[in-house]
């Protein structure tokens, strides 16, 4: 889970970036989606699929005695970030054929 969530920030700073912002130093998927949502507001609607994914990569980095590995949580987390790449992958096509 930790390396979907490490992609995921590596699509969004990237996001950023092509749309010649100046990109924050911040692993918080809330934040960067809403930095993307600047630039396109339609992103917006991702903002409910970064739910719990800030704590999920947070979690498997830095695990204590607490951690604990759910199954079902860890698929609909995946779930919500892939559908988060696609978007933002398609997004970027979009801005390709544009330019």
């Amino acid at each position: 889970m930790g390396v979907a969530l490490v992609k995921l920030v590596d699509y969004l700073s990237s996001f950023i970036v092509f749309s010649r912002q100046t990109i924050p130093k911040t692993h918080d998927l809330r934040f960067l989606l809403e930095r993307c949502a600047e630039v396109n507001p339609e992103l917006m609607f991702l903002k409910e699929e970064c739910k719990d994914l800030n704590s999920c990569g947070q979690d498997s980095r830095c695990p204590n005695d607490y951690f604990f590995v759910d199954k079902q949580g860890t698929e609909e987390a995946i779930k919500r970030a892939e559908k988060i790449l696609g978007t933002i992958k398609k997004k970027f096509s979009d801005k390709l054929l544009v330019e």
